[in-house]
């Protein structure tokens, strides 16, 4: 509430606390529990070792991200985690050595920062010089304006959305479109009384203090010094807003879109989201499910919210339903001749708090994907084929599971792992993810297994 009031302030605005959890929320989120989880781990170190010592970031290396899509990029790499552990250390009251970010930790790469000006101007010439593009882009802005349903980032394949906005009628239904990225130029961070004063909102304990002296220092520059020029230009490209405007993972990275919906529910617009993985209705903890939930008017589910809020929709699943379908293969064919091992992954900081493997947890996940295959007879464990998360974020897991069990079959995963699904045996899982939700709807047998302890399922 403070932050809502805040912003409502240094804005001149006066919009609701649901309009700047939708705005602002998903970057709150994971930066509270980012922060949260590297304060425990100072708190751990320091019990543990209470002579420690340490160097931390000066502050000229600082690095704030200009919206959310930077962000979500360099919350994941080493120097912006030290950016943040020497934060924590300095609002702790522990004065170590600071130096400037190492060469060898370079920021990654992003365009967030560019100025778009000239892109933008040269991409209008573009589509003014093409009839055809033109045309398309003023037909669509036309259904806009008669759109009953506008549909964004739905999670599924094109075809099938395609075929869904067919049979809610050509003009009653239309999948939103919004530009990479702003047509202003980026304004810098300007450390003036706005973004200073956000340091001093009100706090009721040491982690919400810590919190806020890091706001100068991590508040994306599109929230403060760039708000005016987004919202201005959200508001001059949409002067209609559709009654309905459905997305199942727009709600997060796509700051265009979360503008548009933010103001759109303003002025009466219903907002839906909904399930988009195997982990929603199922872990324990769920913050994306808990912010979804409460930014929409109605929340669509995949057949576990009966009787449990008149909000929740059970409504058939866009990325499961096109797997209902037979697949008469035999069983002793060579196309289904090995058993389909799917691994996972996750970020080396944690990414938010989650009842599923996450930041250090990582390591004990990769302990039990070497107790189970160590387990397997020799004769079973040679028609494994292990399938690979399709990022490894640095933890080396294929080296070090292979270290240990060296004689199954590596997925070179160029296909998709829907195909290799349908070529397999059986199919073993080893985290509750969309995948076996998948394998249970083509009717492919599966054997499932995680850590109760770690991956914590509702008593329901």
């Amino acid at each position: 509430g403070h932050l809502s009031d805040y912003l409502n302030a240094v804005h001149g605005v006066s919009h609701s606390r649901r309009y700047w959890r939708i705005v602002v929320g998903p970057w709150l989120i994971h930066h509270v529990h980012n922060l949260y989880d590297h304060y425990i781990h100072l708190r751990d170190a320091f019990d543990r070792y209470p002579g420690l010592t340490t160097w931390v970031m000066d502050p000229q290396s600082y690095r704030i991200p200009f919206d959310s899509v930077e962000f979500h990029q360099i919350r994941m790499h080493d120097a912006y985690n030290l950016q943040i552990f020497s934060q924590l250390l300095d609002g702790m009251g522990c004065r170590f050595p600071s130096f400037p970010l190492k060469k060898d930790w370079t920021w990654p790469t992003t365009d967030s920062w560019k100025n778009v000006t000239a892109q933008a101007a040269q991409n209008t010439v573009r589509l003014r010089g093409n009839p055809q593009r033109f045309f398309w882009k003023m037909l669509r802005k036309v259904r806009l304006r008669t759109s009953h349903v506008a549909l964004y980032q739905m999670h599924t394949s094109g075809e099938v959305l395609e075929e869904l906005i067919r049979t809610l009628g050509r003009f009653q239904s239309i999948s939103l479109r919004f530009p990479d990225s702003w047509s202003f130029p980026i304004p810098m961070p300007s450390f003036d009384k706005r973004r200073l004063g956000i340091a001093h909102l009100p706090c009721a304990d040491e982690i919400e203090s810590l919190l806020l002296r890091t706001f100068p220092h991590t508040f994306p520059v599109l929230f403060l010094e760039g708000y005016s020029q987004a919202r201005l230009e959200v508001l001059r490209r949409h002067r209609r807003f559709p009654p309905v405007i459905s997305s199942l993972t727009g709600w997060y990275y796509d700051d265009a879109f979360k503008f548009f919906a933010a103001e759109a529910m303003e002025r009466g617009s219903r907002l839906i989201a909904g399930q988009h993985g195997g982990g929603y209705g199922l872990f324990l903890y769920s913050a994306s499910e808990s912010h979804e939930r409460k930014i929409s008017d109605h929340y669509m589910t995949w057949g576990w919210s009966a009787g449990e809020n008149a909000s929740c929709l059970n409504l058939p699943s866009l990325q499961i339903s096109p797997a209902v379908h037979p697949r008469p293969l035999p069983l002793r064919s060579s196309a289904r001749s090995f058993l389909l091992y799917v691994s996972t992954a996750n970020t080396r900081f944690l990414n938010r708090f989650l009842s599923f493997p996450v930041g250090d947890q990582i390591d004990s996940y990769i302990g039990w994907q070497v107790r189970f295959l160590s387990c397997l007879p020799q004769a079973i464990r040679s028609s494994v084929l292990y399938r690979p998360y399709m990022k490894d974020y640095g933890w080396a897991i294929s080296d070090r599971v292979r270290e240990k069990i060296d004689d199954i079959r590596w997925d070179d995963a160029t296909d998709a792992v829907e195909e290799r699904l349908h070529q397999s045996r059986l199919v073993i899982i080893d985290h509750c993810s969309t995948l076996f939700l998948l394998t249970l709807a083509a009717n492919i047998p599966v054997v499932l297994f995680w850590n109760p302890a770690v991956t914590e399922i509702r008593p329901d």
